[in-house]
């Protein structure tokens, strides 16, 4: 009789501790994880920066909203043209 009860307490306890986990990695590990500072993408290229010299840099603006806004702010992507970074060797 005493091996029930003592196995019947080991199973709500593990219930409880499952249930405790399951609460804390829904609702505080987002929550710090949410806190943190967006992750920074750095995108360089060779070609101008005007919008009309080529398809590149459009191209590029038109990504940088879609993972902006995809990720919510999650990740922040910056586009350095015309080599400011330095020449395709050294930026790569």
């Amino acid at each position: 009789m005493k091996r029930r009860s003592f196995l019947r307490y080991l199973l709500q306890t593990v219930v409880v501790l499952l249930a405790l986990t399951l609460v804390i990695g829904l609702f505080v590990i987002p929550g710090q994880a949410a806190a943190k500072d967006p992750i920074k993408m750095v995108i360089a290229h060779h070609y101008p920066s005007s919008l009309t010299d080529n398809e590149v840099q459009p191209a590029l603006y038109r990504f940088k909203d879609l993972v902006e806004k995809g990720t919510k702010g999650g990740i922040k992507v910056e586009i350095y043209p015309n080599c400011i970074l330095g020449t395709q060797v050294q930026y790569t």
